[in-house]
């Protein structure tokens, strides 16, 4: 049994005065559990009690040892007293806080207002700050994490197996010996919301991102979020047989991340944006301000998508450009993207290298005709009006009822104009009519836009003599 004696702590950072009372009446981590505020012992024992025993756990001002396992833990939270005067540090070469469904279900947990901190950095290279793993037997998912810095860590936030659905906000990794955030794995790591955060000065990255295989990462969004001063790329996206989907990043911040790169540097590249995944599918990116400021040299590219991402779909909003070298964008050929008006700053780049992808202004607006159509080999020259309409590519023709009498076994529909005439032969079927029977009938729109008819599937001429013609039918082909 926990008896608490009400003596007030002060408490730096908590979010208003009504939630430093109910912080105070918490079960504390050093007066219930007797954790080491001083940071002299190792405290892992005592928290491992705390989070045993209940599920809201106080840590108050002090700095902490430990190495804490939340396996197979549910709906517990670590509540500290304030990021500025709560620090928690490794005991031991591994992660700070692991999140670990091997036990059994881990859901629900959160963590706020406290410092994550290496203890050595020259010590404790394999170290990370929030490590999530497990397996995909059990559930890893629903976590929140508020109001947290980590410094110095081998990853600050590092997913390495099956988790989803985890929110993050106001949660700063910055000065890590590798990623400020890394995510590895074959699992399934999707729907992840980071809300005004920030990855900076990192040693590599500030988020890189490899999905070997398997379905795609998907429902990622990043809102007001900050990469900044990283060594290399402020996001990496790679994946040799996966990728993303549906990513989005609304009003982020980029600025001179790739600062150990020589200019021009092939791999990685030099740009804030570096995707070189098979996939990605649907990433959005607006509002976004991304500067290319010299340190020591300038960057290639805001956003640079590599060849090998076979399946790119990406939008940019409008965006605020700062100076680069070569463009603000790259993107392959095999790209669809959606460009809306983009701002530059601090110099007008050339304009910008699309691999051939298509942007806004590419797409083709449609167009549409009216033409007579004249049914030949009939005793008279029955006509109707067809609608043409072309959009790239595609054409569709609106084709109305046109009969008469035949005089001849051949038929043919006359008056297309050029504009709709296809590269190459093209064979659909219509519904036709032969001796005033109707039936499923081969028609060929040649390269000089005269469609010739057939009465029936095999490609059989007309009898010579009753009703033929074509019912009212719609067909669509290629152009090439």
């Amino acid at each position: 049994m926990i008896t608490r004696v009400k003596t007030r702590i002060p408490v730096t950072g908590a979010l208003n005065p009504a939630a430093d009372e109910k912080l105070q009446d918490l079960p504390n981590v050093v007066r219930d559990f007797g954790a080491d505020k001083t940071g002299a012992t190792d405290s892992t024992a005592a928290f491992a009690a705390a989070l045993t025993s209940v599920d809201n756990v106080f840590m108050p001002p002090g700095t902490y040892l430990a190495n804490i396992d939340f396996d197979g833990l549910r709906g517990k939270s670590l509540i500290g007293a304030g990021r500025d005067v709560v620090t928690l540090k490794n005991y031991t070469n591994a992660p700070v806080i692991t999140l670990d469904n091997t036990g059994g279900d881990c859901k629900f947990n959160r963590f706020a207002d406290f410092r994550i901190l290496n203890r050595d950095k020259a010590v404790y290279t394999t170290a990370d700050g929030i490590y999530l793993t497990g397996n995909a037997l059990n559930e890893n998912d629903f976590h929140t994490f508020e109001r947290l810095e980590i410094v110095g860590m081998r990853h600050g936030i590092h997913l390495g197996n099956r988790t989803v659905w985890n929110t993050y906000q106001d949660v700063h990794a910055y000065s890590s010996i590798n990623d400020g955030l890394h995510v590895e794995t074959t699992e399934n790591i999707s729907q992840q919301t980071f809300i005004t955060c920030r990855f900076g000065t990192n040693g590599s990255y500030g988020m890189q991102v490899d999905k070997a295989s398997g379905d795609l990462f998907s429902g990622w969004s990043f809102i007001t979020c900050t990469f900044e001063k990283n060594n290399l790329n402020g996001v990496r996206i790679a994946g040799a047989a996966s990728g993303i989907q549906g990513w989005s990043f609304i009003s982020p911040y980029f600025e001179e991340n790739t600062k150990t790169l020589a200019a021009s540097s092939v791999t990685p590249r030099k740009a804030n944006i570096w995707i070189d995944a098979a996939y990605c599918v649907g990433l959005e990116v607006r509002a976004a301000s991304m500067y290319g400021t010299p340190d020591p040299t300038p960057l290639d590219y805001g956003i640079f998508v590599e060849d090998a991402c076979t399946n790119a779909m990406i939008e940019l909003g409008a965006c605020r450009w700062g100076a680069f070298t070569i463009n603000p964008w790259r993107l392959p050929a095999t790209s669809i993207f959606l460009i809306g008006p983009q701002l530059t700053g601090g110099g007008t780049p050339s304009a910008p290298t699309t691999g051939g992808g298509r942007s806004l202004s590419d797409i083709p607006v449609e167009a549409t005709d009216t033409y007579t159509a004249t049914l030949t080999g009939c005793t008279t020259s029955p006509t109707g009006t067809v609608r043409a309409v072309k959009q790239g590519n595609q054409v569709t023709l609106y084709i109305p009822a046109i009969n008469g009498t035949s005089n001849t076994t051949a038929a043919t529909l006359t008056g297309m104009s050029a504009a709709f005439f296809p590269a190459r032969t093209q064979n659909q079927f219509a519904r036709v009519t032969n001796s005033g029977v109707n039936g499923l009938g081969l028609i060929q729109i040649a390269t000089s836009g005269v469609i010739t008819l057939f009465s029936d599937a095999a490609g059989s001429a007309f009898a010579s003599s009753g009703t033929k013609g074509i019912a009212d039918f719609t067909v669509t082909y290629s152009l090439t």
